[in-house]
């Protein structure tokens, strides 16, 4: 009895000895995320407009029909709408370290500051003072869709106005702008 009980000391030691020698030799890897920071360039971009997530080109040709405009007409316009939006989405993105952040994307240049969420999946800009009223601050939102070292995809949350030739009134166009940026 006292022979299988050296024995099973013998063997219950090797196997502590084993265990922690194993858990000691084990080298934590982590990966960094990708950075990012740095100078982005606005590549090719898709503009669904919101809601109903359809083609901004179907949705403006709708609404121009809807002020009684001609179908070849109202086609022609929205065609013209669409591109002028994709032009909009064209430029640059300068992301610093410290916290700042330079936007020349729609229609003008922005200075300000940005910010990323714990989950890196919400990038906000904002800005001040906001170019279409001074008196507030200029926020963008965009989704993080994915973010390599050299590649950004982001899905822009925007609203452009457009004056109603019937009433005078500005009608309110949300769109969603899917954006790919590439690292410079």
């Amino acid at each position: 009895m006292k022979k299988i009980f050296l024995n099973l000391r013998n063997v219950s030691l090797i196997l502590i000895t084993g265990i922690i020698i194993a858990s000691c030799n084990k080298e934590e890897t982590t990966t960094t995320p990708p950075s990012i920071i740095g100078t982005w360039t606005a590549g090719p971009a898709s503009v669904t407009s919101m809601p109903g997530r359809q083609p901004l080109i179907s949705h403006m040709a709708q609404y121009y029909l809807g002020m009684g405009m001609r179908e070849d007409s109202a086609i022609i316009k929205a065609d013209d709408f669409e591109k002028g939006t994709l032009e909009e989405f064209k430029g640059t993105l300068q992301i610093k370290a410290d916290s700042t952040c330079t936007c020349d994307l729609i229609l003008f240049t922005l200075s300000g500051t940005w910010s990323l969420n714990p989950n890196r999946t919400v990038l906000t800009t904002q800005a001040a003072p906001n170019p279409f009223d001074p008196t507030r601050l200029f926020y963008l939102t965009s989704d993080v869709l994915d973010l390599t070292s050299s590649k950004l995809l982001l899905q822009i949350h925007q609203t452009f106005y457009l004056q109603n030739e019937k009433t005078g009134l500005d009608d309110v166009f949300p769109i969603e702008a899917v954006v790919n940026f590439t690292k410079q």
